[in-house]
């Protein structure tokens, strides 16, 4: 059993709680996340990270949409179980991105 949805599924739910964002050079869908330091908690009165559904292009890029920072960007390697969060505003700075 997996706990995969559609595409559609997947978009509807960023243009509502998150961020879907297209360009020439890059794709992104995005939700806000509360992060317990093991996995992403969706839809929660709580919010610390930004959870990258999917992503393609430049990372600066991507970034630079979000609406704001939080404290974590978080996502997951296709087809793997492991979470990976970094601080946020250190991705920024690592890409020269000045807020």
């Amino acid at each position: 059993m997996t706990d995969a949805v559609s595409f559609e599924e997947l978009l509807g739910s960023c243009i509502q709680y998150g961020v879907v964002y297209s360009s020439d050079d890059s794709f992104c869908l995005m939700q806000q996340c509360y992060w317990d330091g093991v996995k992403p908690f969706f839809l929660t009165d709580r919010h610390n990270g930004w959870f990258v559904h999917l992503a393609s292009g430049s990372v600066k890029d991507i970034l630079i949409k979000a609406p704001h920072a939080l404290e974590y960007a978080v996502f997951q390697r296709h087809g793997l179980t492991k979470y990976h969060a970094h601080n946020f505003n250190k991705m920024k700075a690592k890409y020269g991105i000045v807020t």
